[in-house]
């Protein structure tokens, strides 16, 4: 990812459940190079020295999720629809959410079978809140 101090690459991997303390947290950063060992061995490997030499810079975000863990999607008002809620799923809900809303509002055949369908429902959950706190 481009940054104005030049290319970087960004992770999130503390996961703190109840948590919009959107702070870094010393402990997690040190967690983060333990975490990368046990899980990618050769990565960890290679980017060994920019943990210890400090150029890894942590950062911090709130990942908000619903109650259930289930994005919400659907309408809030006229014409004005919402995917969101997906805390640390965006990457596997994003496209079949919004396949989702493309096909409700264009009357195409949706692209889920009723139940689950109602399970990403907006209506299902009065509020999303921020369950999750990410960070590197």
């Amino acid at each position: 990812m481009p940054l104005p101090e030049g290319r970087a690459w960004l992770t999130g991997s503390t996961y703190g459940r109840a948590d919009a303390d959107a702070r870094p947290r010393i402990e997690d950063h040190a967690a983060n190079p333990e975490r990368l060992r046990e899980l990618l061995p050769q990565a960890a490997a290679s980017l060994a020295p920019h943990f210890d030499d400090g150029s890894v810079r942590a950062w911090s975000g709130v990942r908000w999720a619903s109650s259930d863990r289930r994005p919400l999607v659907g309408e809030v008002g006229d014409g004005l629809w919402v995917s969101t809620a997906m805390g640390s799923r965006g990457l596997t809900f994003a496209a079949l959410c919004g396949e989702w809303i493309a096909a409700r509002l264009h009357g195409e055949p949706r692209p889920l079978e009723a139940r689950l369908a109602q399970a990403i429902d907006l209506v299902r959950s009065k509020a999303a809140h921020p369950a999750k706190r990410t960070g590197l």
